[in-house]
């Protein structure tokens, strides 16, 4: 008897416990309604995700500029996700219009439809031709956004904007602000240009299931970072509707910069 009561006590308060841990996070997580993505499925918001992600799990993106062998596997995955955005690719699709005159939301009789990317938006500084700034050891970072169904990101006014980006949010986009996230970083970073530089538009907004979506990208290049410098930048994506929770890693992306 007394064996059994060894056996049985802890097992009851083990499962009691597992029990109680089971509630909190059902509780946690029974608070915020599911969407599409990875991790990001128990937030009603979108992560920010960072590309080119590739060759190793830690988010490193090292090189030599004088070796385009050491950065050709970037700039070749940049390239790659580009070419969904060309014309020949979103002109075979009849639902694809072209929303260059609109400068805030679209109405929403044309949310099954979707806005043409105009890729010269990115800039002449982050294109194929440039070596999307790998060859001058001044790379840049495709941001996107986490295709999230009917997301629709709401706009700042000028008494909540976050003064981080009060001088350089547009009304109608979320904002992207990237900063080192050490003081080594910070001071070895240098300027960080965004194209185009408002953020991401509301127009590409929302995704409701049409055939063909692709979230809108963001370009960050480092102008200017110190070389032989591990650099992490943390860049953030800013709407007044957008949550942020560093588990999950929602509304943010970090990832490391080393140019030898």
């Amino acid at each position: 008897m007394k064996i059994l009561c060894f056996i049985v006590l802890p097992l009851f308060f083990f499962s009691h416990g597992l029990c109680q841990t089971y509630d909190v996070l059902k509780d946690k997580l029974s608070e915020r309604p599911h969407f599409g993505g990875v991790m990001g499925k128990y937030l009603n918001n979108p992560g920010l995700i960072f590309e080119p992600n590739v060759a190793s799990v830690d988010g490193l993106i090292r090189f030599n500029k004088a070796r385009p062998s050491t950065y050709k596997i970037y700039t070749n995955r940049l390239e790659s996700i580009l070419l969904k955005y060309q014309n020949e690719f979103q002109y075979s699709l009849e639902n694809v219009y072209d929303c260059a005159a609109y400068q805030g939301y679209r109405p929403q009789s044309e949310w099954n439809t979707i806005c043409r990317h105009d890729l010269t938006e990115l800039g002449s500084m982050c294109s194929k031709q440039q070596g999307f700034g790998f060859e001058d050891g001044q790379p840049c970072i495709a941001l996107s956004l986490e295709r999230i169904e009917n997301w629709l990101p709401e706009p700042y006014t000028n008494d909540t904007v976050p003064e981080k980006i009060r001088n350089d949010w547009y009304e109608y986009a979320v904002t992207v602000h990237c900063e080192g996230e050490d003081p080594v970083s910070k001071d070895n970073m240098g300027p960080i240009l965004y194209f185009p530089a408002e953020g991401f538009h509301f127009k590409y907004f929302p995704y409701v299931g049409q055939n063909g979506w692709k979230s809108p990208i963001v370009f960050v290049r480092l102008d200017s970072a110190t070389p032989a410098t591990v650099v992490r930048v943390t860049c953030t994506a800013y709407a007044k509707n957008m949550k942020y929770d560093d588990l999950l890693n929602t509304g943010k992306v970090s990832f490391d910069v080393m140019v030898d």
